[in-house]
């Protein structure tokens, strides 16, 4: 895979690129990405997907998480008309499930592309949404993760970054500490 490495030159107003080649600045650097054809709809692939579903686990009828927030499916708490999910809401099939979760991750990776400052491999972005789709968008932007990785993307603390985020109302949960290992390992693979 080829990587494309992109510095900002804020004074100038444009992006230099690997070969020093200049461009100009589209809309941040998903206007460059953009730009330099890289794909940027749907930036997840197919394995961060699995990662977490893995994680998140399944349930058809809305239940309550660890953090007490009603959830259904693959951890949707707000479906896509905007309503939260609520204790007492219909079951629903796995299809909905499927619809809930893309929207979701879509969010998501709108998001992740207004904070990133830095490209990314593939592996990366997968281990980040699916960190930004547990913690949700307020944890991602406030984290020291997100800061580490707009430095320096191959900062090896940024592994301990994944891991401080393994509480549940101030416990350490088992499944975060799985799910963190798991997406720093993905991170760094």
């Amino acid at each position: 895979m080829q990587l494309w490495r992109v510095e900002k030159n804020l004074k100038r107003g444009t992006f230099n690129v690997k070969k020093k080649t200049k461009i100009l600045i589209l809309s941040g650097i998903s206007g460059v990405l953009l730009w330099l054809g890289l794909r940027m709809e749907g930036i997840i692939s197919q394995k961060g997907i699995e990662l977490i579903k893995f994680f998140e686990g399944f349930s058809y009828k809305p239940y309550l998480c660890q953090a007490g927030v009603p959830t259904v499916g693959w951890g949707t708490t707000m479906y896509p008309n905007g309503k939260k999910v609520t204790i007492n809401d219909m079951p629903i099939t796995k299809q909905q499930a499927e619809i809930y979760l893309r929207n979701d991750i879509k969010t998501v990776e709108e998001n992740i592309k207004l904070f990133l400052t830095k490209v990314l491999t593939q592996n990366q972005l997968n281990a980040l949404i699916s960190f930004a789709y547990n913690v949700g968008i307020g944890g991602l932007q406030k984290s020291t993760l997100l800061k580490k990785i707009n430095v320096n993307p191959y900062d090896k603390t940024i592994r301990e970054a994944f891991g401080q985020w393994i509480y549940v109302k101030e416990v350490k949960s088992q499944g975060l500490i799985n799910r963190r290992a798991k997406e720093a390992d993905l991170y760094f693979s």
